[in-house]
């Protein structure tokens, strides 16, 4: 299977490819025509195209100096994935790249990782990169990184050399002889390189100087276009950027920031820039910033001969201040910290109390839950539940509240499909009160049946306070009508005043239509100093016992064996007036012992003495267990309907 892959890769590799000339493929851990980049270069004619695959390259060619080597071949070698996935590795004994045939800008090099580079014996230059004897190969989107020289060019070094280097980062490259020069690179003897679009940042360079770049090209200026030095550093002179004597350096759009030449002795100047006599550079609208001890240091008594105008010098790029690159803080500018790859903190702050240092967040309970870190959560005089913790399951609620149902009926609406009905409950502790049902990211909102709910009287609603209960004697099964509600099944809310009862969020479009309600963003609720929302007893018709609760909802529901899904989300009040919350579910079924007769009033299948009890438990009350006739009152008309259906319940 892997080797059917790698081919179906490379044919789509190949049909993608520009190339004039043929295709050759290298790919160091699968199906290609070679497995080293040397192999692929000393099989290739003029005008070929070396497709190299993501991977980890370090064989050395047969020259002994680089990983790549042109060998003077007008050919492309081309990473086909990102430049940090393809790694030319010099292992820290090789070049990663060596051209020195003559190579011209029709040798194409592009979008690798060079790395691990080390300058051996007879160069000393160029760790990462090194051409010599009028190589010029063009080089684009490339990373030159943690490559090292013992003298010159710990990044790139160019000696009677002209390449053309495009869009590459050159950063953390070194020289590391004490009197070495040019860590980012180093340009030397006739070689006129052209430079754009480079970042050229954190090289650093021995005593010589030039920590992000050394110039020294003979009557051959180099040009360095629309790139940034920032953050280099050297023991010597120019700690972004030196020009040597007799040397030309042809620079414009430039920014060279926040580099330092302090050095380790009173010769450390020239902190952006260093000309020394006879250099002949010439600056165009580039900006020179932040850079110690100074901004330019020009060597020449015609100290203003590199000025070609619209060039901006300033001690401080703007207002510094803290960075954080992983959990390490530093004092710089935003736009040197984007370099790094850092976040700034902004203008003026500092790296007190170790900003950077992430501090870990979790669960703390506060009534509801809060994700803080433990300073943040005992400041709020919160539990802290532990570093990591979430509130995705609710941890800090010792509410459980329980989907219940009390089971009112069967086949009570005029309809020859058979059904049943029930009001819905939260079981709640005594003094407990529920305030919203709730549908949210975190616990999406959802009642759902195997069958479907009767929602089709003309003076129903969706709500109970949109159920006028002056009208049921006078329309016809408006009583068992769904809706959802708090503590109130209807606008008389039993004697208890008006319902209050609000929604947001919902379309009722589909529970209309006898289907289910769906939502993750909307409630149904009432203000928390509204009293419906307080817990009361009710009959449990799933166990036959008395439980403490608040109603959220009548539900007809047709076929005798459909079952009614719930789950929610939940808000409320505890007895000392804290807030809870909590996520629910359940599954409503009618009982098979549910009543078939009136007077069963705890819908164990049999008129009895437990249902005797809980009509006397309500005689005398309004809308109490045991209101038979429906007058709003027990009494004693209530008393003999059950008296005439004592024994078991019809089938």
């Amino acid at each position: 299977m892997g080797m059917q892959l790698n081919r179906w890769w490379w044919a789509t590799v190949v049909m993608t490819s520009t190339a004039t000339g043929d295709i050759i493929t290298v790919d160091d851990n699968a199906l290609a025509d070679f497995t080293t980049i040397h192999e692929a270069i000393a099989a290739a004619d003029e005008g070929d195209e070396i497709l190299v695959a993501p991977g980890h390259y370090s064989d050395v060619s047969p020259s002994g100096f680089g990983i790549i080597n042109p060998d003077g071949k007008a050919i492309t070698i081309r990473a086909t994935g990102a430049a940090s996935e393809t790694i030319i590795d010099g292992n820290h004994e090789h070049h990663g790249v060596y051209c020195n045939n003559e190579e011209t800008n029709s040798t194409i090099i592009e979008g690798f990782t060079i790395t691990n580079g080390n300058a051996t014996i007879p160069w000393n230059a160029g760790g990462g990169i090194l051409c010599v004897s009028q190589s010029n190969p063009l080089i684009r989107d490339c990373i030159i990184t943690g490559n090292r020289a013992l003298y010159s060019g710990g990044g790139i070094a160019c000696f009677s050399s002209s390449p053309t280097i495009e869009a590459c980062d050159v950063t953390h490259n070194l020289t590391t002889h004490n009197s070495s020069k040019g860590g980012g690179l180093c340009i030397a003897g006739a070689s006129e390189p052209t430079l754009s679009n480079l970042i050229i940042t954190n090289n650093s360079s021995g005593g010589l100087g030039g920590g992000g770049i050394w110039c020294d090209s003979t009557d051959s200026p180099t040009t360095l276009i629309q790139s940034t030095i920032s953050l280099n550093t050297t023991l010597g002179v120019g700690g972004g950027i030196y020009v040597a004597s007799g040397s030309g350096l042809i620079m414009d759009n430039c920014t060279v920031s926040s580099n330092d030449a302090s050095g380790a002795n009173e010769f450390g100047f020239g902190g952006g820039l260093w000309s020394a006599a006879d250099a002949t550079p010439e600056l165009t609208a580039n900006t020179l910033c932040g850079n110690s001890p100074d901004q330019i240091e020009d060597n020449d008594p015609s100290a203003d001969d590199w000025d070609f105008g619209d060039n901006i010098l300033l001690d401080a790029c703007g207002v510094d201040g803290a960075c954080c690159v992983d959990e390490t803080c530093s004092i710089m500018f935003e736009g040197d910290c984007q370099l790094l790859n850092g976040e700034f903190l902004g203008g003026n702050t500092n790296c007190n109390n170790d900003p950077c240092v992430e501090v870990p967040f979790g669960a703390c309970c506060l009534g509801t839950c809060t994700e803080l870190n433990r300073d943040q959560c005992l400041a709020s005089d919160g539990t802290f539940l532990g570093d990591g913790t979430t509130c995705d399951e609710f941890p800090c609620s010792e509410v459980q509240p329980v989907v219940r149902w009390h089971h009112l009926g069967d086949n009570l609406v005029d309809s020859s499909t058979p059904h049943w009905t029930v009001d819905v409950y939260i079981e709640l502790p005594t003094g407990y009160r529920l305030d919203a049902v709730a549908g949210n990211p975190q616990q999406a909102l959802s009642i759902s049946t195997t069958g479907s709910f009767y929602q089709e009287n003309d003076f129903g609603g969706n709500l109970s306070k949109e159920v006028n209960d002056a009208f049921y004697p006078l329309v016809d099964d408006l009583e068992w009508d769904s809706r959802f509600g708090i503590g109130c099944i209807d606008q008389g809310c039993d004697g208890a005043g008006a319902d209050a009862v609000q929604s947001i969020g919902f379309d009722f479009t589909n529970f209309e239509a006898g289907s289910g309600l769906e939502s993750s963003n909307a409630s149904w609720f009432i203000l928390s100093d509204q009293p419906q929302g307080t817990s009361s007893e009710f009959m449990d018709s799933s166990t036959g016992q008395i439980r403490n609760g608040v109603r959220i909802g009548r539900l007809t529901v047709f076929g005798l064996d459909s079952t009614v899904t719930m789950e929610a989300f939940l808000q409320g009040r505890e007895a000392d007036d804290s807030a809870w919350q909590s996520p629910t579910s359940g599954v409503i079924e009618r009982e098979s012992g549910a009543a078939t007769c009136d007077g069963d009033l705890n819908t164990d299948g049999m008129v009895g003495l437990n249902d005797l009890e809980l009509m006397i438990e309500g005689w005398d009350t309004m809308g109490g267990f045991g209101d038979l006739d429906a007058d709003g009152t027990v009494g004693i008309p209530d008393l003999l309907l059950l008296l005439s259906h004592w024994g078991p319940c019809e089938s």
